[in-house]
């Protein structure tokens, strides 16, 4: 379960994707006793990693926008200290669960190599969290380790096919209830 990076989002009134901290660890909470309702065997948190803040805050220049990039960073919606709560919630969420996690924010640098824009991973930061999360299951759940021997790509520059509704297009109708209980949530788009 790999969620929180775009939770830690800074919360302004045209930010729909932020979610309260405390929240967030609800949220997971609530991910995890629905997956556990399924009788899943085996779950892992994933930590949101660090990000290039630098790099974020100036992809409107990077995707050919004039906008004054003197105060890039200050213009920018996310930012690593705020981040990293994120990462230690959801570490604190697993460890009272009992479940295993990946911590992303500990295995991947901030570097721009590791970024296609700051938020997304480049092909480097995607091989990576795949490594970090073959990892993990090599230790704590070895009859699921597969090598992966294709090209990784980030979702951001991949040659996959998208096979579902971008983050944005998604309301409640299209959400189970299973996930989201009694606890939905009205979006406004």
């Amino acid at each position: 379960i790999f969620f929180g990076a775009n939770d830690a989002r800074l919360p302004d009134e045209t930010n729909i994707q932020h979610v309260p901290i405390d929240e967030y660890g609800s949220n997971l909470k609530e991910i995890v006793k629905a997956f556990q309702n399924l009788k899943s065997k085996h779950i892992v948190l994933v930590t949101p990693p660090p990000l290039n803040e630098e790099q974020w805050a100036n992809r409107d220049a990077q995707n050919g926008t004039t906008a004054d990039d003197t105060d890039a960073k200050s213009r920018a919606d996310r930012q690593n200290e705020i981040t990293k709560k994120y990462a230690e919630k959801c570490k604190s969420v697993a460890a009272e669960l009992g479940l295993k996690s990946v911590d992303l924010w500990e295995s991947i640098d901030s570097s721009s190599e590791n970024f296609s824009d700051g938020v997304h991973f480049s092909e480097k930061g995607s091989k990576l969290v795949y490594q970090s999360i073959v990892k993990i299951i090599g230790e704590f759940i070895p009859e699921l380790v597969v090598e992966f021997t294709e090209k990784i790509n980030s979702s951001s520059s991949s040659d996959l096919k998208q096979c579902g509704p971008w983050w944005d297009q998604i309301n409640d109708n299209l959400v189970p209830d299973f996930i989201n209980g009694s606890n939905k949530k009205q979006r406004t788009q």
